[in-house]
Order: C-alpha cells, then structure tokens, then sequence
C-alpha cells in the first residue's frame, strides 16, 4: 500500500514595505521553500514613498548583478482611469518574487535590500531569506520521489508494476471471494 507523503504546497509570503522598513523583518529557517514566493506591497502612507526589493542571487555580495533580482520603484498608490484599470502600466504597488532554482535562488540564505526613497533620501535596509529546501517524506520520514529511486529504476515503469501488482491482488481477491460463494451454495 502507498504511504502518505507530507508535501507543501506552493504558497506566497507576505511582506509588508512600510515608512521605516518592513514585516517581518527577517524571514527565517522552514517559513518559505524553494518554489514559494515573496509578496512585497508597499503600505508605505507618505504620499511619494516609494520602495524596491534588491536580490543577491549570486551571493556575490552586490546587488546589482546581471543575475541579481530587482523590482520596480513601488508606488504608495497607482492612479487610475473610470474603469478601474491604471493609467501608468508600469505603476506598482506591490510585486510578486519567485523562489525557484530556475530564477537564480538555491536553498539556504539569501540576502536581500529593501530599498526606500522619500522626498529624495534613499535608505537602504538589509534583511535575509532563508530559503529552505522542498524535501517530500513519507511517513516513516524517509526522502521520496523520482530524484531519489537508483539510477537503474524508471519511475514509469515502478508505477505500472505498482499497478499490475495491485490489479492481480484485487483479481486474487474477487476469486477467493467468488469461490467462497459457490462453496457455500
């Protein structure tokens, strides 16, 4: 019989730009897994505050990398026309970052600058990620999926053979139970 696999699901985490920097702070160790993602909004209440996020993905100590990860200057707020939409198609006031390895972000510590710019002064706010690996277990704790099987084992083919022996199981059964009745008649 499969075992129960816990997994975690894909989720966005909140992080709040506020006038003297951002919540929470920090974020630590088994909060957010590679393919998670960061959700900046800036609630910042000074009418032209405006904030951007700086990613070191090559851990390369700057910022400014062809690699390394920048948001747009985020607005406090966007104007918009009589149906809603925005007048400015590149005014934002939130952003959405992607976690995964194939945007640049490993597992482990990323570090991060929460850039602020008000009335001309820019502030800059240092803060990490600890991004921690999507590891699935099963119930006895130990690692599953396809990374895992030997080099010699096709996943497609061990679910099929799963499959075949579950059918000739089910089969046993109903002929067992077919001549049970037969028995007692």
């Amino acid at each position: 019989m499969p075992t129960p696999i816990a997994a975690h699901e894909t989720k966005e985490f909140t992080i709040i730009l506020h006038d003297s920097g951002h919540i929470p702070e920090n974020v630590h160790s088994g909060v957010v897994f590679d393919t998670d993602s960061l959700f900046f909004r800036n609630e910042d209440t000074r009418e032209s505050a405006e904030h951007r996020i700086l990613i070191d993905t090559d851990e390369d100590g700057s910022f400014e990398g062809v690699d390394d990860i920048t948001t747009g200057w985020l607005k406090t707020s966007c104007e918009l026309n009589e149906t809603g939409d925005r007048l400015d198609s590149n005014c934002q006031v939130a952003v959405l970052v992607s976690l995964a390895a194939e945007d640049g972000l490993l597992p482990g510590n990323i570090s991060a600058l929460h850039q602020i710019m008000f009335e001309g002064e820019q502030i800059d706010i240092p803060f990490f990620v600890e991004l921690s690996p999507d590891i699935h277990t099963d119930s006895n704790g130990l690692p599953t999926g396809s990374e895992n099987l030997p080099e010699d084992v096709n996943p497609k083919q061990s679910v099929l053979e799963f499959l075949i022996f579950t059918s000739a199981l089910v089969g046993f059964f109903v002929a067992a139970e077919l001549l049970k009745s037969d028995e007692e008649e």
